[in-house]
């Protein structure tokens, strides 16, 4: 269990991956009562806070949550929500994501760390640029995407710090003025 501060009571977690993760829409549906449960102690003058890393560059993360809490009636609570970003110069985000990538091996999202950390940087932009060919070339998807949809790489080192492209699509669902954004 990660603690978030010395002392604090046994309810707080500092990465519940509610939202998200490998968890398809229905799980999260189903697990809403679960998910709340984190905050039972919470009196109403309390903040919630929730923070998971990954909840930034995964896609289905803002358009999730606008659709669960409209499921559970929640919909006039939608606005009310406030986002903190805490962005890390990207570079030094994914040099630290790559070293901490090859002491957890045994999870088999972590397979991209098996190479020297130049060698990945190197391929991921390769990737990127190709998709960015492949979007510019489809016409299509330009009208209804925006690259980092189309593109959809939320794994990898370099990928998590494209920040501009996130809150690009975090922004289609919730408005800027929602975000707190500390680098």
């Amino acid at each position: 269990r990660n603690l978030v501060l010395e002392g604090e009571p046994q309810f707080a977690f500092k990465e519940i991956h509610f939202w998200g993760g490998k968890a398809m829409y229905q799980d999260k549906l189903q697990g809403w009562d679960h998910y709340l449960e984190h905050f039972k102690n919470c009196t109403s003058t309390q903040l919630r806070i929730e923070g998971t890393p990954d909840y930034l560059n995964t896609l289905s993360v803002p358009e999730d949550m606008v659709r669960l809490y409209k499921e559970k009636g929640f919909t006039d609570q939608l606005e009310k929500l406030r986002f903190i970003v805490i962005l890390r110069e990207p570079a030094a985000r994914a040099y630290s994501l790559y070293q901490h990538t090859r002491r957890h091996t045994e999870d088999p999202w972590h397979f991209y760390a098996d190479r020297p950390f130049p060698v990945l940087v190197k391929e991921e932009i390769g990737w990127w640029n190709d998709c960015k060919r492949d979007y510019n070339l489809n016409a299509t998807a330009k009208n209804s995407q925006t690259l980092w949809e189309f593109c959809n790489f939320v794994t990898g080192a370099f990928f998590p710090g494209m920040y501009a492209c996130q809150l690009r699509h975090w922004f289609k669902f919730f408005k800027p003025e929602q975000f707190k954004i500390f680098t």
